[in-house]
């Protein structure tokens, strides 16, 4: 550095840097160009590199910079001190190499702003390996830092390909930078590939394609390293959040991972019971069954029902609202599937609610289950032959036989087959867990909570014989475990419906007609007999437990047969009508949703006009609603007295 741009004086550097660092609000052009008009980059670079005994000038100067180059003003500097940008990412110092990480980010949001190519001066500096090394190498916040320099790296195709070379030997490949990485760099190169898949859908399918997803997968099943593994897990975690990580995900066998450390007992229960929460994560999401169902049928070799179900949502899109020719074209698509596949027969005989956001279509399919041979004469009347069968079946080919058979199941009838597996697995963990672990209990219910939100998930987990849900329901009522019963009370609500729209709440008639079997069978078994007495034991616990009970009523009540158990207790009809019940806000809000929801289900009650009683419950359920879940005119409010001031 020359001479000119050495300091004189860093303690007054150092104040004037702090008081620019420490300045509330956002830092503006014109306070950024009269600061540096009064100390230029070249003085705060060399004082960097020449002052570092002075106590706090570091902190200071780092600081300082990192809100210049904020700045559009500031940023405007960065291409022409790119040099001393790849000097800090080297340096010893990590505040220094997590600030020269974040100019680097700078550079890239405000490259429009200043008009410069950053991902060619990125290219020409050789800056993206020192990025990787940091993310490698540095402290914790310094591969923060680097890692949100690369995902703003790969916000641009010309970025991406930085990330993604062509060449898979390149050694900043993501694949190949993780051959020597100790166990803490491989997680933040996994986590870097996570942050990547965020971004958006066509930047997660490169990563897909990059196949940098089976890294992940292979730590997860590496089980021996717990650590390793839970940390793993906590970045598929994330991953499942994203919306668009759905159709990714279920390409790989992630799915079958989860679903055999869910069915292995001898890993550890904290692996399992993550494994719960992150497929309840991914199976809470309405699009999952349709991609399940995608990959399955692609693993069976006819991808035909997917393409078909693009399609129909194609159609769907493109027409923007149902009408008699649109069904009319979703009908011809449908049964010309099932003609496809052997079902000469197969015919749309209706069409579901159409008031509802979903297009179900009723299909009479005629399975064909076995082969019968016939002998007709010349004017084909059946008649008795010559041949014996055993002779016809021993000339046909084995191979067409078992076709004519095979093609009259379509792959629909795979339909959910892997979402199945994975309900079975925790059908299976949950029956040896109920006098056990109760933490993977609790994350176990919680999960299947997450999976009942959608109503395809909440008809899973309530069909088959006997079905998963039944855990649910008898861990709802059950006043041994308070955090069992707190999370499947909350999961029992997800399952009733109570985060769905109201016209998705009931489902169809068997699997609605096995939770009201659930309920009463539970009833049955207890001390109270009756569901009624059931919610009315949940209401009169402890006010997290009444929170989940009011959830779980607010969900179940759109059912005739709950609307009548609550009416028939007036004990319930007062807690939910009482606005002192509650003390918390959300306790006050959930006891005036349930409220609201019974009061709805009542006044589409068909019994309403002739019952007196229901008619009176109707009116004090429609007062506490129109009073709101706050708002108690009960009681009278406080009144300022005004009177004459005694006189000494």
């Amino acid at each position: 550095m020359e001479e000119e741009f050495s300091v004189h004086d860093p303690i007054q550097l150092l104040e004037a840097a702090s008081d620019l660092a420490l300045h509330p609000g956002v830092q503006s052009d014109a306070s950024t160009k009269e600061f540096l008009d009064r100390f230029p980059l070249p003085v705060i670079i060399n004082a960097l590199q020449t002052k570092g005994d002075v106590p706090g000038l570091e902190n200071a100067l780092v600081a300082c910079l990192e809100r210049i180059f904020k700045t559009k003003y500031g940023a405007s500097f960065i291409p022409q001190y790119m040099p001393f940008v790849v000097v800090g990412l080297v340096a010893d110092s990590q505040k220094v190499r997590c600030v020269a990480c974040k100019t680097v980010s700078c550079l890239l949001e405000n490259s429009d702003a200043i008009a410069v190519n950053a991902v060619r001066i990125i290219t020409a500096y050789d800056v993206y390996p020192l990025l990787l090394k940091c993310l490698i190498d540095g402290d914790e916040e310094v591969a923060t830092a680097s890692m949100d320099a690369i995902k703003n790296l790969a916000g641009s195709p010309q970025g991406l390909n930085i990330i993604f070379p062509a060449n898979i030997n390149e050694a900043t490949h993501l694949r190949n930078l993780t051959a020597g990485c100790s166990s803490l760099g491989r997680v933040r190169v996994l986590a870097l590939v996570v942050k990547l898949f965020s971004i958006s859908s066509s930047v997660a399918a490169v990563v897909y394609n990059s196949n940098v997803l089976s890294l992940l997968e292979a730590d997860v099943r590496n089980v021996n390293d717990t650590l390793v593994t839970l940390s793993v897990l906590e970045l598929f975690y994330e991953l499942a959040e994203i919306q668009h990580s759905t159709e990714f995900l279920v390409r790989t066998t992630f799915l079958q991972i989860l679903t055999s450390m869910i069915s292995n007992a001898s890993i550890n229960s904290i692996l399992r019971a993550r494994a719960m929460m992150i497929i309840g994560r991914l199976m809470s999401k309405e699009n999952v069954f349709m991609f399940t169902d995608e990959s399955i049928s692609v693993i069976a070799g006819s991808p035909t029902l997917s393409l078909r179900h693009r399609e129909v949502l194609q159609m769907l899109r493109e027409q923007g609202k149902v009408s008699a020719r649109l069904l009319q074209k979703i009908r011809d698509h449908v049964q010309k599937w099932y003609h496809d596949k052997g079902y000469a027969c197969a015919q749309v005989v209706n069409f579901g609610n159409l008031n509802t956001k979903e297009v179900v279509c009723e299909v009479v399919e005629g399975d064909v289950t076995q082969l019968v041979v016939q002998f007709q004469d010349k004017l084909g009347n059946v008649c008795e032959g010559n041949t014996q069968l055993a002779v016809v079946r021993r000339e046909l080919p084995k191979q067409d036989l078992e076709e004519v058979i095979a093609e009259a199941v379509p792959n629909g009838s795979l339909q959910n087959t892997g979402s199945k597996t994975i309900i079975s697995a925790i059908d299976g963990r949950l029956g040896s867990l109920e006098s056990q672990d109760a933490d993977e209990f609790e994350c176990t219910v919680e999960a299947l909570g997450q999976i009942g939100i959608t109503s395809q998930g909440a008809a899973l987990l309530l069909s088959g014989s006997p079905p998963t849900a039944r855990y649910v329901v008898d861990a709802a009522f059950d006043r041994h475990g308070h955090g069992k019963q707190l999370a499947a009370l909350h999961a029992l609500g997800n399952i009733a419906g109570e985060t769905r729209p109201e016209s998705n709440r009931v489902l169809n008639v068997d699997v609605e007609e096995s939770l009201r079997l659930l309920i009463y069978e539970t009833a049955s078994k207890s001390l109270k007999h009756t569901p009624s007495g059931l919610f009315l034991s949940v209401l009169q616990q402890e006010s997290d437990i009444r929170l989940a009970g009011y959830r779980m009523i607010a969900g179940l009540v759109a059912r005739p047969w709950c609307l009548m158990e609550i009416c028939s207790r007036q004990e319930i009809i007062s807690i939910v009508t009482d606005p002192f019940t509650e003390t918390t806000k959300m306790g006050m809000e959930a006891r005036d949703n349930c409220c609201q929801a019974i009061l709805k289900a009542l006044m589409l009650s068909p019994k309403l006009t002739s019952d007196p009683v229901l008619a009176g419950i109707a009116a004090k359920l429609d007062e506490a609603a129109r009073r709101g879940p706050y708002l108690a005119r009960n009681r009278p409010e406080a009144q300022p007295a005004v009177a004459t001031a005694d006189r000494f």
